[in-house]
């Protein structure tokens, strides 16, 4: 029931603790759009299923408030099916990749011919990534395609090494794939 106050310590716990197991974070706190998207950005990151419900304290419901569900039916939209599919592929402790900003998060699901990396940015200001990822490790050639699904952010690649810019509270997901060596 942390919901909106669901720090990044307790999504890394939670990520830890539960490995492929699911977990829910409730949200009665769904009044504050920014805050709402922040949640469900860094519960995308951590494959954390984050839903709103009513507000117990003001009995107001989430499902048909203008401020609720219909203001969130966008993002939520974007969101579920994303989370849904990184659930599906399963989480993999072992990211066989590198950050070179430690401030930054970063979690791979799958395996096989098909690999995500999650990714979110907890600080208050757009950051310049630089991942690198162990194609050879993961079983993939040098020539595996990659793309970011989530936003469609373009990508500078070299290799493995890839470079770009995430925005504030913004999640992003890496999509590596290709027939697996």
């Amino acid at each position: 029931e942390a919901g909106v106050r669901a720090n990044l310590q307790r999504c890394q716990d939670v990520r830890t603790f539960m490995g492929r197991k699911h977990y829910a974070f409730l949200n009665y706190h769904w009044d504050d759009a920014a805050r709402v998207e922040e949640l469900l950005n860094k519960s995308l990151c951590y494959v954390i299923f984050a839903s709103s419900t009513k507000n117990f304290m003001t009995r107001e419901p989430y499902e048909d408030h203008p401020n609720g569900y219909l203001r969130d039916k966008p993002l939520l939209d974007w969101y579920v099916p994303l989370v849904r599919m990184l659930s599906r592929t399963g989480w993999e402790p072992d990211r066989r990749a590198r950050l070179d900003d430690t401030e930054l998060c970063c979690e791979r699901y799958g395996q096989g011919d098909t690999v995500y990396y999650a990714l979110y940015n907890d600080a208050a200001v757009r950051r310049a990534v630089a991942l690198d990822i162990d194609l050879s490790a993961l079983g993939f050639a040098n020539d595996a395609r990659i793309e970011e699904i989530a936003r469609h952010t373009p990508l500078t690649r070299k290799g493995g090494r890839l470079t770009f810019q995430l925005a504030s509270k913004r999640a992003c997901i890496i999509k590596v794939s290709g027939p697996a060596r």
